[in-house]
């Protein structure tokens, strides 16, 4: 009895080694209980279980990815569009056109037309006025308050055309001599060279033109403080004359 008891044991530790720990190449899967069983094993519990074809199909539709929606093919999310730095500069009109500033409180209409024109003589005409013409428009603007002509300065550039010679050289003076009169920084740079004539030299001209605008568009509906901007200016006037 002795001698079976071991014989069994022998085969049985014969049968472990050759059925669990023997590497034959398969895997080791997790059963459901929690106990390990080679591919092997599983094949052939399969084997013994095979579903049907409608468990399959059942399968088959579970595991399959989704189809792609078609609405969404046809209309991707968008992208955010890419700006080309080799693009060129598209060309802004150079014409300055907008709608006549009024007279400032304190002042006429009669005034204000009568400043606009001098300011047109002395500035935009032909290129501006020379020799003692200049010389003599230049004192009657002088004697005119600075922030009452402003609107007069900008009426008198309606019209021109920033393309043309006479009209860059006109309004370079112009916005120079309003800035010194203000004891300004050149916050309105303009470009008076001629020669520089590319679309972007022309676009740079009419934005400052448009800035200048936009900047007294504010103080003439009252949105921004004009009597601020006069104690600021003769600040800056006394500052720099001393």
């Amino acid at each position: 009895m002795i001698g079976g008891i071991a014989a069994a044991v022998l085969l049985g530790a014969g049968a472990t080694w050759y059925f669990g720990f023997r590497d034959d190449g398969s895997t080791t899967s997790s059963t459901d209980d929690g106990t390990s069983a080679t591919a092997a094993d599983a094949g052939l519990e399969e084997a013994e279980t095979t579903p049907t074809e409608s468990e399959l199909s059942a399968l088959a539709a579970l595991t399959q990815a989704p189809e792609p929606d078609a609405d969404m093919e046809q209309a991707p999310p968008p992208t955010a569009e890419k700006v080309d730095p080799n693009k060129p500069e598209e060309p802004l009109p150079t014409l300055i056109e907008f709608e006549a500033f009024g007279p400032i409180e304190g002042t006429t209409a009669e005034q204000l037309t009568e400043w606009t024109e001098l300011l047109s003589e002395l500035y935009i005409d032909y290129g501006g006025a020379t020799g003692r013409t200049r010389k003599r428009l230049r004192a009657q603007a002088g004697e005119i308050d600075i922030i009452q002509a402003t609107p007069a300065f900008l009426n008198a550039i309606i019209g021109t055309d920033l393309a043309d010679r006479d009209g860059i050289l006109g309004v370079y003076t112009m916005v120079k001599d309003w800035q010194i009169r203000v004891a300004s920084t050149p916050t309105f740079f303009f470009d008076g060279d001629i020669t520089r004539t590319t679309v972007e030299d022309q676009n740079k001209r009419v934005k400052v033109v448009k800035l200048w605008i936009n900047w007294w568009k504010d103080y003439d509906s009252g949105k921004t403080n004009l009597t601020d901007y006069r104690e600021k200016m003769e600040k800056r006037v006394k500052k720099k004359t001393g």
